[in-house]
């Protein structure tokens, strides 16, 4: 048993169980959240936009089926 946690310790490197994430996991940590927070308003404005379409569809096509005819994309 003392040779199989002595190996172990050899093949880690290090005397405790702590598993960190060294400096490429941090610099890889940080890259991310700088893209998510970089590519942030980007993702909002798409959402907004996709969101004005759906509703310029739903009003054309309830144009259509409700009295009054048919009401156009550009009218919203």
């Amino acid at each position: 048993m003392k040779e199989q946690l002595a190996c172990l310790k050899a093949a880690y490197g290090r005397e405790g169980s702590d598993h960190g994430l060294g400096m490429c996991g941090w610099v890889l940590v940080i890259v991310s959240f700088l893209l998510t927070l970089a590519t942030f308003p980007i993702s909002i404005w798409m959402c907004i936009k996709i969101v004005k379409e759906y509703e310029r569809a739903i009003i054309f096509r309830l144009g259509r089926i409700l009295k009054g005819g048919a009401k156009g994309p550009d009218s919203v």
